[in-house]
């Protein structure tokens, strides 16, 4: 099956890429920030084109994560790993497999 982002999951993922808060993102977008936030959350249409993102194996994590509502730690708590071992696999800093296993199992 395959792994589909939505527009909302490319606007984060893009905005992560670039390093970018809610605000500078929305900046970009010359739109006002609780409008940005509401089309990251999915909550309002995008109206304005968003390029579509193919996700690194880390921010197939992060989307996963956020899909599931779970915050890092309840997933650390649930591996029996420390929160900081799932923000260095979801940043890229260290190899994501064991992660994507556990999503795999749980999603």
């Amino acid at each position: 099956m395959a792994f589909t982002l939505t527009q909302a999951e490319c606007l984060l993922l893009e905005r992560r890429r670039r390093g970018e808060s809610q605000t500078r993102a929305a900046r970009r977008y010359r739109i006002p920030v609780s409008r940005y936030v509401a089309w990251e959350r999915g909550t309002r249409e995008i109206t304005k084109p968003v390029s579509e993102i193919v996700p690194t194996p880390c921010e197939k994590c992060v989307v996963l994560r956020k899909r599931s509502g779970k915050a890092q730690k309840e997933i650390a708590a649930e591996m029996r790993r420390s929160r900081m071992w799932v923000v260095l696999m979801e940043r890229g800093d260290a190899n994501p497999t064991e992660l994507l296993r556990y999503w795999n199992e749980h999603s």
